[in-house]
């Protein structure tokens, strides 16, 4: 309880109105008074406009009130504080009508019942891995989130865990007596908020913080229990004595967890968004008409918001991994902010941008209290100059054209040239489905203006500049065909039948979090590519994915992830030339992602192959 208050979050006042609402339900239903039903009706209303979670704990109350009524009077005392609800809770009731998508918002994305949200096969497997979870919570393996827990501790000291166990006992052994009984069953219906969300999160102590009452009870029940021993007993010093060191220690042992081992720990510092936090005290000195590009996890943020008001209106978020070059007319300068995961779109914007600003923001530069190093934020600031330096085709007539969607276009090129797209003559006359991407493009000779036209478009217009680029960038990467499936065997089925695909996209890399879906979940991709072999060798390759992914190497599959964010790892031996590298991914689970790092043979490590070594056409 004393660790929520870092967070300015509803929350304990959960505890708070169920508390009161059952002190006056317990006075209720002892005397009957209709003072006491209107305070009841006032505390347990009053909980429902705040944290979700009391919605839970309210069950309590209401299971305690049906079984324990015994007397007329008390029903209609009931139904007046039932009455006072209604009327306090009936703006929220009208509010959840005619804002329906905003008022179930959050909760449509955390509820385990649609199977978008949970990572087990069945609605029965997600509950039992959340409640084995939960179970564990108290004494055994805590909550993960920095801001909520020391990640993974027990939430309970040792002393207050034996405490609660006993207390348990004890309440069971006493379920005749309405207090102890809610207590266990306030114990069930608090936890219920973590089990019927995100297995992902599980198990998660904000949520079930409704439970709070009842571990407090519980122990003081314990604690009673044995002060009652104690007093019959003769001989009771050493025994005080030692429960006095007992209780001691537990003091201490909080008082140490929240002023020592979080204060110390990355993670739990990492949980307050100190990333957002610094990113927004940074962006709030760049001019007005700078171009913001975050990468997602860490864009449109309500930290950076708060140090930098106007940010919300002029950022933009990188769609990864396609993110380079800046594909936009070089009027403004632009700073892109990447967050450490993004390393290697931070090496490859050293290869395309040369005489950029790069610069890292880490812990030692922060001069922080941990023996943690590394980098938190990633910053390139682009001028207009170094946007446009890499625009236009190359004086050889070569570069890349950049399609921004799947769809068909007709091309056409100077008068008396030959135009080659991906290594194939083409003119104006062929209709070409092409993927979203970069794609290679040769004008021989060189010089002249190149036009195209959509299929809808009824003439050609001059592609744009910033739609042309010349060496370093290329058309490099894979090739991936996304179909609308819900699980793998379709894909495959989509795969070797030849099906046409609902997009197509030309993608750098295969390292890259998901945070804006190129299609809507379920939905597979087979992404193929070639990679330039110089040297004979053992090349490692390791993959990881959100849901599932193979790795298949000239035909022949090498890897298949165990499960959702498992690596596997293996290694192929290759000689020199062009080698077909596939992955075949399925995304049918929040939290998309796709890791495809390689080993070379002398490389310590692996790392995200560099996209000029793929090309994602067999050339």
């Amino acid at each position: 309880a004393i660790n929520f208050s870092r967070i300015a979050m509803t929350g304990i006042e959960v505890a708070f109105n169920n508390l009161l609402a059952f002190y006056f339900l317990l006075r209720l239903l002892r005397y009957g008074y209709w003072r006491d039903a209107v305070w009841l009706g006032l505390s347990a209303g009053l909980g429902l406009w705040f944290y979700a979670a009391f919605r839970f704990t309210g069950l309590a109350l209401a299971i305690v009130a049906l079984v324990r009524v015994r007397r007329w009077r008390t029903v209609v005392s009931g139904i007046i504080a039932g009455l006072i609800v209604m009327a306090l809770v009936f703006p929220i009731v009208v509010y959840s009508q005619v804002e329906s998508d905003e008022f179930l918002y959050r909760t449509r994305k955390i509820q385990i019942f649609d199977p978008d949200n949970r990572q087990a096969p069945t609605l029965a497997e997600a509950i039992a891995n959340n409640i084995q979870a939960h179970a564990k919570m108290f004494h055994i393996e805590g909550d993960h989130n920095g801001r909520h827990n020391l990640p993974g501790t027990p939430m309970l000291d040792p002393v207050m865990g034996m405490l609660m166990i006993l207390g348990i006992g004890l309440a069971l052994r006493n379920v005749h007596q309405s207090t102890g009984w809610y207590f266990l069953v306030l114990l069930i219906t608090g936890l219920l908020p973590g089990i019927l969300t995100l297995e992902s999160e599980a198990p998660q102590s904000l949520r079930t913080i409704g439970v709070l009452p009842s571990v407090a009870y519980l122990c003081a029940l314990a604690v009673f229990a044995i002060g009652q021993m104690l007093v019959d007993q003769p001989r009771t010093r050493p025994l005080v004595m030692g429960i006095g060191v007992a209780l001691a220690t537990s003091l201490y042992s909080n008082y140490a967890l929240y002023f020592e081992d979080q204060r110390h720990d990355f993670k739990v510092w990492d949980g307050f968004s100190p990333v957002q936090s610094i990113l927004g005290r940074t962006v709030a000195d760049y001019p007005a008409d700078q171009r913001l590009l975050f990468s997602p996890l860490i864009s449109f943020a309500p930290t950076i918001a708060f140090f930098a008001p106007d940010v919300e209106q002029r950022q933009e978020t990188l769609i990864l991994p396609d993110a380079l070059p800046i594909r936009a007319e070089p009027t403004y300068a632009a700073s892109i902010f990447l967050q450490k995961d993004d390393r290697w779109l931070w090496d490859y914007a050293q290869r395309l941008y040369p005489n950029a600003t790069f610069h890292k923001i880490t812990l030692q530069e922060l001069d922080l209290n941990t023996d943690r190093s590394g980098v938190l934020i990633y910053v390139i600031d682009l001028t207009p100059a170094d946007i446009a330096s890499l625009q236009g085709l190359g004086a050889d007539g070569t570069g890349a054209l950049y399609i921004p969607e799947y769809g068909a276009y007709r091309l056409s090129g100077p008068w008396g040239t030959n135009l080659y797209l991906d290594g194939q003559l083409v003119d104006a006359r062929d209709q070409l489905m092409l993927g979203a991407g970069n794609h290679a493009i040769r004008i021989e000779p060189p010089g002249g203006l190149l036009e195209w036209r959509q299929s809808d478009d009824f003439s050609f217009d001059a592609v744009p500049e910033h739609f042309l680029y010349h060496h370093p960038v290329g058309a490099y990467g894979f090739t991936g065909w996304y179909y609308r499936i819900d699980n793998q065997d379709s894909l495959i089925q989509r795969i070797e039948s030849g099906i046409s695909p609902s997009l197509v996209r030309v993608d750098p890399a295969l390292d890259a979090y998901f945070h804006v879906l190129h299609l809507p979940r379920p939905y597979g991709v087979a992404w193929r590519g070639w990679l330039q072999v110089k040297e004979t060798g053992s090349y490692g390759f390791s993959l990881r994915a959100i849901e599932w992914a193979e790795l298949r190497v000239n035909g022949t599959q090498v890897a298949e992830t165990p499960g959702p964010d498992q690596t596997i790892y293996t290694t192929v031996e290759l000689p020199p030339g062009l080698h077909e590298i596939q992955v075949r991914f399925l995304d049918t689970v929040p939290y998309s992602r796709i890791h495809l790092l390689w080993q070379p043979p002398g490389q310590q490590g692996f790392t995200t192959p560099p996209p000029e070594l793929f090309s994602p056409f067999p050339y």
